[in-house]
């Protein structure tokens, strides 16, 4: 087993309203995540992932309540190019997206997707917080379009099989509730 890291992951979705015109500037990564089978309800997911020729096994659990997705106990370890194709092929949930860091104020980042294949046309911008009171003192910014951080909406396990318009259909309606992360 390579390198295991594990922390909790402060982190909210937004979809995006207009991308920021010197997008093109940021440095950026192409990213192809599979999603394999899981019954555990404390797991939010367990996926396979390269990035930039990085292969990684991560394990997503829930650190306050299924209600919170986007506060998680993230476990990940690097594994090899063969175990990854094989996790990959046995899985039917795969997205593959490209992948800006865009920088924001107070020293953050916001990571906007751009979904492709049956996925293109759905750009989402995630901000990871580095603790609960950075996140109270966030305000995004006006190209940020509305909050979807717990929407089935850009959950890749999720949308993995859907078109663009059954996925925004699904975000259409959502309206995202108040944070409880205290």
């Amino acid at each position: 087993m390579k390198n295991t890291q594990q922390e909790i992951e402060l982190e909210l979705a937004w979809l995006v309203a207009s991308l920021p015109n010197n997008l093109g500037q940021c440095k950026n990564i192409k990213i192809v995540q599979a999603y394999l089978e899981n019954s555990d309800p404390h797991i939010k997911d367990a996926r396979v992932r390269e990035k930039g020729g990085v292969y990684t096994y991560t394990i997503k659990r829930f650190a306050k309540n299924s209600q919170e997705t986007g506060y998680c106990t993230e476990e990940t370890r690097e594994i090899s190019r063969e175990k990854f194709l094989k996790l990959s092929g046995e899985s039917n949930k795969k997205i593959t997206k490209t992948r800006y860091f865009y920088p924001l104020s107070q020293g953050l980042t916001a990571e906007i997707d751009i979904y492709e294949e049956n996925l293109t046309g759905l750009s989402v911008v995630e901000v990871e917080f580095p603790n609960i009171e950075a996140y109270k003192q966030f305000v995004p910014p006006n190209w940020f379009g509305k909050e979807v951080s717990d929407s089935y909406g850009i959950y890749p396990p999720f949308i993995a099989n859907l078109s663009i318009e059954e996925v925004n259909a699904i975000n259409q309606k959502y309206l995202q509730k108040p944070h409880n992360f205290d």
